[in-house]
């Protein structure tokens, strides 16, 4: 390489000289030797330890080279220049299709084509520790074709024993315990990713299976991936390199990771969160390479976007919270084009809504809104910007663009410029699917509406059009919103599957001068895409299915039911209450039908009832070196009938006590439901409690808050003795001064003078050290009320009203302040000043966070003159303020009341709200007793609940406990929570609280 004449930068460290020396060679021989990177750079020396020089040269595709090469160039040798790609990947997806044993492995493929015992010989005779996964690969086609005539044989056990010596794995392809949202073939269509996202643990995550679409079986499962796999009806969230070796990952909501599949220790190379926080997640494209990734963002720069270039372990950084690798980010341009401004005519742009990275990867292709560009992936400005129509794409290549409403608009992806199609035969598009054959882009455009078919495009020109409606759903639309499409090209381009509306999969040869349907067949209901694998693998894919068929006769190599929960059945690894089971990473659980739960082991061990052994053992495979899969049902499984009997085993897993199983354990009834018996509210006032005792520090303020509450419930039941505990427990200190005050000004206007007194007196004393310029507000009415209650001191309590009233605009939300300060009023009896305060036009900016709360405790009081007023007072036609104030009415069972502000709640008061509102005014709570349709309606609930995936059912649980409080259950609610983890407050605390108020007051919580 010739360094004349090209601008250089070195960084790191380097063995054989120091920097200065390195620099003052590289300018001898004409090199420009400057300090930082940038898009003029042309060369990047690296040596060990480089920094963000390097991570911004990667970012930006330069080229990079190592010291190695810088001496070579200065003794004069020849250096190759490439572009940098980041960390190489270890491994190929597509290992060398031969080794020492390629004459061996030959033999034994024409041994196949003759009978079981010609195989067994011929295999005995391959080196087997020197075959590589591609040879696997070969066997195992020829054993599939021996298997069809023979049925499994000596020789497929032979292969499998071997193959277990060289370490291969028995996998779990039903290891997803949350719903799957991403899907991505790679490139050469001998793979198949399927992601889920998170369960109710955000951070136990979601999990990343690999299927070997060919073998119709699993070769890689990546458990856990914290934060999930992808977001429901988020595309693209799986995208592998051009080489299928790599694989992006959209994960953690709004992060995109890099794994190394193919590695010697597969591994997730480094993580780019370049959003500042975004709630969704970003449109990113990965570099063909697979080494870095453009990723939208607002990043200060006009134009939205920024590279992440992915280190790889030997680099990775850490983020200021010290747990999430974070790759080196290089944003855009800082400002947009003049011509781009132009054309945007003062309005704003918008952050790419699509992505994709060219084939040579210098440009990255984005859609902004109406808008489609092309962005100079080194100078991160836009090379062109032109408004588009409806649905728009970019070829493989990076050579085309197309979009269109009616007719398509095609043309230089590099330039821009477009030109619709003459004589354009269908109707508007709707999904464009993309493939390469050969050097040929080949476009399917999928059109909907009276002229539904499909049109083929070749390099920008129209080939053929194809007779058939493809399924529709929620690809409908400008843009897709999941990777389940219902058209594919085949890996080579050359045919296309495509799932009709009919429900039909069609297979289409398409030819320059045509297309001829060469084969159709009935496709399962649940397929809601289709993805055309490599040797002529179909994979019908839909969120519960997964299912793989050879086009050739139509054979189906696997159907997999996904998401499977049996209701009812009990889980093998449970033992002495713990289930085993949910520790493990993957899990080890899985379930055929609704029938049994089922669990495997990577050693080849499966648990499963005698009924379902063969189907279990059907569903598995033996993957090699994580590339390749053969059946299990090829022989090295052990199957038991029950967990007790896995101690036989001569290779029971580890990290199971399997001795401690006792035959028979696992076939217990289920119990009945629900449970039938009396719930006192003193027991659910001590659950509730309770629940709140395990949370950590970092919920002290909500613990707090809901121990105040129910004090402030216990008050209101009259249940006095029953108060200083809840006070006692709360941490906060402004807290438990506020809840003794409050309780005080109740037990004051009960006539519980002695009480009052003893709270009132706690709370002066502790008020000093609780006192903060940020509770003050809340502090001083609490205590006010409490004086003014009990006739103490009327100067210190006008005086702490007046410092309330004064502090109403301290905080940016007034209307805060205003609500603690009403409540007090209400709380001891001031109406006129109540009255005052929520007809001042300033109580208007009060949300429903506060006005909801209020307005029950003026319900309870009795002040519904001061509820009417302050309504009326309202000029805002905000509805979720009216919907507030509605829902507590109605759950006060008001119905003069809001016969009196239906003029002003207006849409709000609906028949339905008049009917529930008469219907509550005739419960009285607790409700103890259900009726028989509540009661049928909490089973079929319960059913529904009972089939969706474990790791989904905690927050259901909380919805559905509270549905059976609020009607009458009060046992099956406290069943339902009583499994849910305390150490998170959003978990059981929040819902045995709920269900706390629900059972007192009918409000699902109630601060008044």
């Amino acid at each position: 390489m010739d360094v004349k004449g090209k601008t250089v930068v070195l960084t790191g460290e380097f063995k054989a000289f120091k920097r200065s020396e390195a620099e003052k060679k590289l300018s001898a021989l004409g090199a420009k030797v400057t300090g930082s990177v940038s898009s003029k750079t042309e060369i990047v020396f690296a040596g060990s330890a480089a920094g963000s020089k390097l991570d911004k040269a990667l970012a930006l595709g330069l080229t990079v080279l190592d010291e190695a090469a810088l001496i070579a160039i200065f003794e004069g040798k020849t250096v190759a220049a490439k572009a940098a790609a980041g960390p190489a990947p270890t491994n190929s997806s597509d290992p060398p299709t031969s080794s020492d044993s390629s004459a061996e492995i030959s033999a034994a493929v024409a041994a196949c084509k003759l009978d079981a015992k010609a195989a067994r010989d011929a295999l005995g005779k391959v080196p087997w520790k020197t075959v590589t996964p591609a040879e696997v690969a070969t066997l195992r086609d020829a054993l599939l074709e021996l298997e069809e005539r023979a049925g499994v044989t000596d020789a497929h056990r032979y292969v499998v024993e071997r193959l277990i010596e060289r370490n291969a794995r028995m996998l779990n392809p039903f290891a997803h315990e949350s719903e799957r949202v991403a899907w991505g073939r790679s490139p050469n269509g001998r793979y198949l990713a399927v992601g889920s996202w998170v369960g109710d643990d955000y951070e136990r995550g979601g999990t990343l299976v690999i299927w070997d679409v060919p073998a119709a079986r699993c070769v890689q499962v990546v458990d856990p991936v914290s934060g999930g796999v992808g977001w429901p009806d988020y595309r693209k969230q799986l995208q592998w390199s051009a080489d299928s070796a790599r694989l992006g990952v959209g994960i953690n909501t709004n992060g995109v990771a890099m794994f190394d599949l193919f590695s010697d220790k597969p591994t997730l190379l480094d993580e780019a969160y370049v959003t500042d926080g975004w709630s969704r997640p970003p449109a990113w494209a990965l570099s063909p390479d697979g080494g870095r990734a453009f990723i939208s963002c607002w990043s200060g720069h006009e134009v939205p976007g920024a590279i992440a270039s992915f280190a790889g372990d030997a680099r990775r950084r850490r983020t200021p919270y010290g747990h999430k690798a974070a790759a080196a980010a290089t944003p855009m341009a800082k400002t947009l084009s003049a011509a781009v401004k132009k054309k945007l005519d003062g309005s704003e742009l918008d952050a790419p809504g699509d992505v994709f990275w060219g084939g040579d990867g210098a440009h990255v292709f984005v859609r902004c809104g109406s808008y489609f560009g092309a962005i100079d992936s080194k100078k991160g400005q836009f090379v062109w910007f032109e408004r588009g129509s409806g649905v728009g794409s970019f070829s493989p290549d990076g050579r085309f663009v197309a979009w269109g409403d009616g007719a398509l608009a095609i043309g230089s992806a590099l330039t821009g410029e477009t030109h619709e199609i003459k004589k354009w035969p269908l109707g508007s598009s709707a999904l464009h699917v993309w493939a390469m054959k050969g050097s040929v882009a080949r476009l399917a455009v999928v059109a909907a509406g009276a002229k539904a078919g499909i049109a083929v495009v070749d390099d920008g020109a129209l080939a053929c059009t194809i007779k058939s409606t493809p399924r529709g759903g929620r690809w409908e639309g400008a843009m897709r919103e999941t990777d389940l499409s219902p058209v594919s090209w085949s890996p080579d381009g050359a045919r296309l599957a495509i799932l009709t509306a009919n429900s039909q999969v069609e297979i289409w040869d398409v030819r320059a001068d045509g297309a001829e349907k060469i084969a159709g067949f009935a496709a399962p209901d649940a397929a809601e895409g289709v993805f055309f694998g490599a040797d002529g693998v179909l994979v019908l894919a839909g969120r519960g299915l997964v299912e793989f068929v050879r086009v050739r006769d139509q054979r189906v190599l696997g159907t997999f039911a996904l998401g499977v929960e049996p209701p009812t059945a009990p889980r093998p690894l449970e033992l002495d209450g713990e289930d085993l089971a949910s520790g493990q990473h993957p899990t080890p659980m899985f379930a055929l039908d609704d029938t049994a739960w089922l669990c495997a082991f990577d050693v080849g061990v499966i648990v499963a009832p005698p009924a379902l052994a063969e189907r279990a053992v059907e569903a598995m495979g033996w993957s090699f070196e994580r590339r390749v899969a053969v059946p299990a049902r090829w022989g090295g499984v052990e199957v038991f009938s029950e967990p007790a009997a896995v101690n036989k085993s001569s290779k029971p897993p580890k990290g199971v006590p399997w001795r401690k199983f006792k035959a028979g354990s696992a076939t217990t009834e289920a119990k009945a439901w629900p449970p039938e018996r009396a719930v006192t509210m003193d027991e659910l006032f001590s659950f509730a409690a309770d629940s709140v005792a395990g949370v950590s520090r970092g919920w002290s303020s909500f613990a707090s808050d809901k121990l105040y509450s129910a004090a402030l419930l216990r008050a209101y039941r009259r249940e006095w003795t029953a108060i200083p505990r809840l006070v006692d427990a709360i941490t906060e200190g402004h807290t438990r001064v506020c809840a003794a005050a409050d309780v005080a000004t109740l037990a004051a206007r009960a006539g519980e003078s002695a009480f009052a007194d003893t709270l009132l007196d706690r709370a002066l004393a502790e008020e000093l050290g609780a006192r903060t310029e940020w509770n003050e507000p809340f502090i001083d009415p609490s205590i006010a009320a409490a004086l003014t209650a009990r006739g103490r001191s009327k100067t210190d309590a006008r005086a702490r009203f007046d410092r309330a009233i004064s502090w109403q605009s301290r905080e940016s939300n007034p209307g805060q302040n205003r609500a603690v300060l009403a409540r007090a009023y209400a709380r001891c009896g001031m109406l006129a000043e109540l009255r005052a305060l929520l007809v001042d036009p300033a109580t208007a900016s009060m949300s429903t966070f506060y006005t909801q709360p209020l307005a029950r405790q003026l319900l309870r009081i009795g002040a519904d003159d001061e509820l009417v007023a302050w309504i009326r007072a309202q000029k805002s036609s905000d509805w979720s303020f009216s919907n507030s104030i509605v829902t507590a009415i109605v759950e006060a069972g008001r119905s003069a009341v809001l016969d009196q502000l239906a003029d002003v709640l207006k849409a709000n008061v609906t028949p339905e709200a008049r009917a529930q509102c008469a219907a509550n005014a005739r419960v009285v709570r607790p409700l103890t007793t259900m009726t028989d349709e509540a009661r049928a309606e909490l089973l079929r609930q319960h059913a529904e609940w009972l089939a969706q995936p474990r790791a989904r059912r905690s927050y259901n649980a909380r919805n559905l406990a509270e549905w059976a409080a609020q009607n009458g259950h009060l046992a099956a609610a406290l069943d339902l929570l009583a499994p849910l983890p305390t150490n998170d407050a959003n978990m059981r605390p929040a819902a045995a609280f709920a269900v706390l108020f629900i059972a007192g007051t009918g409000g699902r919580e109630d601060i008044w």
